[in-house]
């Protein structure tokens, strides 16, 4: 709902907003909605389990709760400027302020604009499914660490195992003082 309503008060659709006010400005050319011809080509199938393939979803109304298609590449351009690792970046002030707690869910979590905050760990962190697909990015901006998971595989919906994986990679990154760059 929250999407359908941000595209109408800017006066287009939710793919022309994400495109004018995110992707183009973070410079990510391979996020979107609607695949072109080369992405579709690009686009690997979607799983519900062993040799059961899923068709794509095709969301025509509730755009905003996952239709949207990137690649592990536009992701971590995203969580990079996210982080605040390009200082200077016109996006960093928006970014910092949907990391702030907004509505508390108890002492350890709390959320975000359109994010889960992790209070014990200081993890903040979303996650998505559709058929055949699903996705995790988490991060401590704190300690200017994340992770981008995309799977072509969907579990189960209460399965957690995406969201495990990634908490214990940000963790082990964060015991063990890796750094990549």
């Amino acid at each position: 709902m929250l999407g359908r309503y941000l595209a109408q008060k800017l006066g287009t659709d939710l793919e022309k907003a994400l495109l004018k006010f995110i992707c183009q400005p973070l410079g990510m050319q391979d996020t979107t909605i609607r695949l072109s011809l080369d992405q579709r080509n690009r686009l690997v199938p979607g799983y519900a389990g062993k040799d059961v393939n899923q068709p794509e979803l095709a969301m025509k109304v509730f755009e905003g709760a996952g239709a949207l298609r990137s690649t592990v590449t536009d992701m971590l351009r995203f969580l990079s400027v996210y982080l605040g690792i390009y200082a200077d970046h016109p996006m960093n002030k928006s970014f910092y302020i949907t990391q702030q707690e907004h509505i508390s869910q108890g002492k350890n979590f709390g959320v975000g604009l359109g994010w889960i905050i992790d209070k014990r760990n200081r993890i903040i962190w979303h996650n998505g499914s559709t058929h055949g697909y699903s996705s995790f990015l988490g991060c401590d901006p704190y300690n200017s660490i994340g992770i981008v998971i995309l799977s072509n595989y969907r579990p189960s919906l209460m399965d957690d195992t995406l969201n495990r994986i990634g908490y214990e990679i940000l963790t082990q990154i964060r015991e063990n003082n890796y750094n990549f760059g």
